[in-house]
């Protein structure tokens, strides 16, 4: 069974750009631009990793791994931000597994992408 993995970003090109990447190597991919959305999505189904933007509207990175570890505690959460080491420290303090730099170079964000997996 491959690994189930939610993308969120509000920037479609960049959540197609990286979800067929993803679909390339094998994963198995859920898609949306939307926080709430993401939420909801959460509620209805397990995943196996989330990766997630920060700065969104409506529903944000830090209040979506909210509502991610209050429903499922142990799924790693890899965040994308283009000001990584600002948000970086806060992110994980908040218990993101680590944070995708953006412009993101794609073998990166697979290298993160399999070591989180390797961690749940």
């Amino acid at each position: 069974m491959h690994d189930k993995i939610l993308l969120v970003d509000d920037d479609p090109r960049n959540l197609q750009n990286l979800g067929h990447f993803l679909r390339s190597e094998g994963f198995d991919i859920n898609e949306t631009c939307d926080g709430s959305e993401a939420v909801r999505m959460l509620e209805n189904n397990a995943f196996d990793l989330v990766i997630s933007d920060v700065i969104m509207p409506g529903v944000n990175g830090l209040q979506l791994l909210e509502r991610i570890r209050s429903l499922s505690p142990k799924t790693p959460v890899l965040f994308m931000s283009g000001y990584g080491s600002i948000h970086r420290t806060h992110m994980i303090e908040h218990g993101a597994t680590d944070l995708i730099a953006k412009p993101f170079d794609l073998n990166e964000v697979l290298s993160k992408v399999k070591q989180a997996l390797l961690m749940s």
